[in-house]
């Protein structure tokens, strides 16, 4: 994990290992947590799952990036999310079976899926993003869990970051976890929703693209005819 540690370092975000304890006040100084796994990791006690539960509830983006199926704390968080490893199916190789309508897939259209040792199984909430090139294997997978996402990759990109379009896709997921604002409502059976949020743009920023999901699932680009948009507050 540190060519990841310095592949983000060098594009201007701060970045650190955490070597330590997981818990509340260490997770507390990120928006953004990768764990990157090649072999057998030790298992995290149920203090430190359920601190990066709570971290991905409250808003943080929680990343997985592990190729076998060992034992392991990123493998028992992803079970909580219904995302699985199982024995490996399909192709390595280029793939761009993908989806397009996610945004993390912006301005990406392949990945290099080395070889590898599991691929996913996964069930609602959780959603795939990534196949390999025959669509029967599932690489990559996200799942949108309080006001946060988990993504789990079983591949190891932390050691492919110049292959394919892994780049962009890196630099997506810090756009996700700073940038995604999630609304989110239990009433399924009223078509009518308010929804009011301020969004200030940085200098560099030109627009804001709107995109609306349901349970994960990407309904669109554009906003209803009875849908408006106002000033609520400063954040």
């Amino acid at each position: 994990m540190y060519e990841m540690s310095d592949f983000y370092f060098n594009l201007g975000y701060s970045t650190e290992i955490i070597s330590t304890t997981i818990n509340s006040s260490i997770l507390d100084r990120y928006s953004v947590v990768m764990c990157g796994i090649d072999g057998t990791l030790g298992e995290w006690t149920v203090d430190e799952i359920n601190a990066l539960e709570n971290f991905i509830q409250n808003g943080g983006i929680f990343v997985g990036m592990i190729k076998s199926a060992a034992s392991s704390g990123v493998e028992t968080l992803a079970n909580r999310y219904n995302i699985s490893f199982i024995s490996p199916v399909g192709n390595s190789g280029l793939t761009s079976i993908v989806d397009t309508d996610h945004p993390l897939m912006n301005n990406v259209s392949s990945f290099y899926l080395s070889s590898f040792y599991s691929s996913l199984s996964i069930s609602s909430p959780a959603k795939g993003i990534i196949w390999d090139s025959s669509a029967t294997g599932i690489y990559g997978a996200f799942a949108p869990i309080g006001l946060g996402n988990i993504l789990i990759l079983s591949f190891n990109i932390y050691e492919q970051i110049y292959e394919a379009d892994h780049v962009q896709f890196l630099k997506n997921i810090l756009d996700w976890g700073f940038n995604n604002l999630r609304i989110t409502s239990s009433d399924y059976t009223n078509s009518d929703y308010n929804f009011t949020w301020d969004y200030n743009l940085a200098e560099n920023e030109q627009a804001v693209l709107s995109q609306v999901f349901v349970d994960g699932v990407h309904q669109g680009n554009s906003l209803g005819n009875n849908f408006s948009i106002s000033a609520l507050s400063e954040w």
